[in-house]
């Protein structure tokens, strides 16, 4: 309930609400950028939106982890002339994982690493050009 409330004080239509907070596990084969990971979990978490652990973890296969977002290498996921993916799936009407995938060419990007993780923790594009949830987000 409470990332329900916090999501409507800031003004942001969600997909869903994790159950609790999830874990953030960072595989280090993904090549992203530990400290602006770290960034963009301040900034997200200025804003209510919480994890629970995060977790470095040296290589990581594609696996789905229940309960956490996972930060894993683009595997080919990311789609061209995009700089990230997030793949979110829900049970029981909460988020059961999620899973981000972050270019090559945007692993330093902290307005790409936040975009991304803002959908991990369910919030959809906005439609303000200046908020970091815009649809087309530029990759510096």
């Amino acid at each position: 309930m409470f990332l329900f409330l916090a999501t409507l004080a800031f003004g942001y239509d969600i997909y869903s609400t994790w159950s609790q907070h999830p874990d953030l596990i960072v595989c280090q084969d993904s090549g992203v950028n530990n400290k602006k990971v770290l960034d963009a979990i301040d900034y997200w978490s200025n804003r209510g939106y919480k994890v629970n652990d995060i977790i470095f973890k040296k290589n990581c296969e594609e696996e789905i982890i229940q309960g956490k977002i996972v930060i894993f290498k683009d595997y080919g996921r990311v789609k061209e002339k995009e700089y990230g993916r997030t793949h979110v799936v829900w049970k029981d009407g909460h988020m059961a994982h999620a899973t981000v995938f972050i270019s090559k060419d945007a692993l330093d990007s902290l307005t790409v690493i936040k975009h991304e993780i803002g959908h991990a923790f369910g919030i959809k594009h906005t439609e303000d050009i200046h908020d970091i949830m815009y649809v087309k987000v530029s990759n510096n």
